[in-house]
């Protein structure tokens, strides 16, 4: 749907265009009406906890909660070390003074565990550069976010929260802060047929109007 009064696109069923401030209809119902003054006593009446961003080690810790395997890894990778070594360190002093054949394969029976052993790292080290990828993209995310916000304005009236590219909020229609009103813009004009707002340079409003 379009402004009457600026002829700017706005969303269906809006109330007061968020560009010119100017009231869409003149009956809201009376459940829009306790919405908003329920959201309004909210806004007013509740604190807003933001919680702090993490830092490397905090995150990798609670990561690391949530992946209990990495710590069965650790286990058992230095299990499959210790059996190993304690396996190849009996069998190479038993060949050096028998050469039995079954030392030879208490040797390669200590190599294939060490081989295992070797597996476990891999997956251990997946799951740490698992972990700093989620850190990683937690930042770059924690980053946007702080970013959108800070590219918002609060309306002093009713503490909603609104675009940086409107000039009206959008729940109560209260105008922008340090906003300058068009009246006064020296870079516009309206078109005194529709109502739209033209640049300057415009010299003929779309409805065929010329510029005043």
């Amino acid at each position: 749907m379009y402004c009457q009064k600026c002829g700017k696109q706005i969303a269906d069923g809006s109330v007061f265009c968020q560009y010119c401030g100017a009231q869409i209809g003149n009956v809201v119902s009376d459940n829009f009406s306790n919405q908003n003054a329920n959201q309004n006593f909210n806004v007013q009446h509740t604190e807003k906890h933001e919680e702090p961003i993490k830092n490397k080690e905090e995150f990798i810790a609670d990561f690391r909660a949530k992946h209990p395997e990495r710590m069965v890894y650790i286990v058992i990778f230095i299990i499959l070390e210790i059996v190993s070594t304690i396996v190849f360190i009996m069998n190479v002093s038993s060949y050096i003074d028998h050469h039995r054949d079954e030392n030879l394969t208490g040797m390669m029976i200590a190599a294939f565990l060490e081989i295992i052993a070797i597996i476990f790292a891999c997956a251990i080290q997946k799951v740490n550069a698992s972990a700093n990828k989620a850190f990683n993209s937690y930042i770059t995310k924690e980053s946007r976010e702080k970013t959108n916000v800070s590219t918002k304005w609060l309306c002093p009236k009713c503490g909603n929260s609104n675009p940086a590219n409107i000039r009206y909020c959008s729940n109560c229609s209260c105008q922008k802060p340090n906003f300058e009103p068009i009246s006064a813009q020296t870079d516009v004009w309206q078109c005194p047929k529709c109502g739209k707002i033209n640049q300057n340079y415009v010299g003929t409003c779309g409805c065929g109007t010329r510029k005043p």
